[in-house]
């Protein structure tokens, strides 16, 4: 990450980000924090409080902890588990396993996932990020001077773009030469995310509605989508004589905050620069994650962070103006292993 917070040494780059999830707000925030001019363009008409549960480890905390109160804000309302507990489906413990809750110094926890993505778009936008929603980028392309996108129709320059558009990236067609399409992982899950208030007054469930703990249960061609529907009905049904908790707190699940996620499964690109080394993905645009591997978003911060770092550092090194095709190849090189 960059080390001196205090410098804007990248006031003279302007920089598009494509994507405002986690991976496009983390590079704006590490770019951003040194001076860069940032502009986000956003598919999405608002920016809802999305998804579940999500875990960060230490390397993601310590890539967070320059960015002011972001890491605060997001301890102080998360869940740093002690210990996992993998039961069968009788609820018959099978393996009770010690966590750390924190590593160097720098905590291992469980947070929403919505309330990290506020978190990290209110400091972004209090840096002076630009996030432009219901943007959706058809285009990109670069120069031996810089880079852009285009935008329903209008054109939009900079002198680099980070292509954060998730598994589904159109950049990333542009990089590569080629078009990824996913395969199938063999496994879906059933995703929920409400407020423990709903378990009150179940005494099977009681304890849970007043823990900070959790409990998940994983179970022809299909879309790649987060945002599928569910039936509480067929959830019950697939939990058909499993543990009375797990069905207990299924029946409780409101009707419009079930999700069935059908995972599907992206190789990681080998190649995350562009030609002429103005566009970079970044995030899942460049190695993809299942849900299962609980590690994307922090591979995300440590990205950012290394970008952030290796621009400052070509200007350090080199003088002058920021060399985004060093910094960039740079960056594949360190983060591709």
């Amino acid at each position: 990450m960059a080390q001196n917070g205090d410098s804007k040494i990248l006031s003279g780059l302007k920089a598009i980000v494509i994507g405002a999830g986690l991976a496009g707000l983390a590079a704006s925030i590490e770019l951003a924090r040194l001076g860069a001019k940032v502009k986000i363009f956003e598919s999405s008409r608002d920016l809802k409080k999305q998804g579940d549960v999500i875990r960060f480890e230490a390397n993601a905390s310590r890539a967070m902890e320059p960015w002011g109160d972001v890491l605060e804000t997001v301890v102080r309302s998360s869940s740093p588990l002690d210990k996992l507990i993998i039961s069968n489906k009788d609820g018959r413990t099978l393996l009770e396993q010690p966590l750390q809750t924190e590593f160097d110094g720098y905590p291992n926890t469980y947070a929403k996932r919505g309330h990290i993505h506020q978190t990290l778009l209110d400091y972004a936008t209090k840096l002076g990020v630009d996030v432009i929603l219901a943007s959706p980028v058809t285009a990109v392309f670069e120069s031996d001077t810089g880079a852009g996108v285009r935008v329903r129709g209008d054109t939009f320059v900079a002198d680099c773009v980070l292509a954060g558009d998730g598994v589904r990236s159109q950049a990333r067609a542009y990089v590569t030469g080629t078009v990824e399409r996913p395969k199938k992982s063999g496994y879906a899950i059933y995703r929920t995310w409400f407020p423990l208030d709903v378990l009150h007054g179940d005494s099977v469930v009681e304890h849970i509605a007043t823990s900070k703990a959790g409990i998940c249960k994983d179970l022809s061609d299909i879309d790649e989508d987060w945002n599928t529907p569910a039936s509480v009905e067929d959830m019950l049904a697939s939990a058909n004589g499993w543990d009375p908790v797990l069905q207990h707190i299924v029946k409780h699940i409101p009707g419009d905050s079930l999700v069935d996620h059908k995972m599907l499964w992206r190789d990681p690109v080998q190649k995350w620069v562009s030609p002429k080394g103005r566009i970079c993905l970044i995030g899942d645009a460049a190695h993809p994650h299942l849900p299962t591997s609980g590690t994307g978003a922090a591979q995300a911060f440590e990205g950012a962070a290394t970008i952030g770092a290796l621009l400052q550092r070509s200007i350090e090194v080199y003088g002058g103006p920021v060399d985004t095709r060093l910094a960039f190849q740079a960056y594949e090189k360190l983060r591709w292993v």
